[in-house]
């Protein structure tokens, strides 16, 4: 996975994820009413490696 600086997008809110539909996984939504129609039918992944990662010394 990359991260880049020059790279944005809009994310979706909590409340998106809560109104979306749930996937094979516990952490993948599918997003089917977004705030954002723009966002709709793209499904949304929640990790949490990252906080491992950030507290691993």
């Amino acid at each position: 996975m990359a991260i880049s600086d020059n790279r944005q997008r809009i994310m979706p809110t909590m409340q998106d994820r809560l109104n979306g539909q749930p996937l094979a996984y516990p952490e993948a939504v599918l997003l089917t009413n977004p705030s954002d129609p723009e966002l709709r039918g793209e499904f949304l992944i929640t990790i949490t490696i990252f906080t491992n990662l950030l507290h691993n010394e």
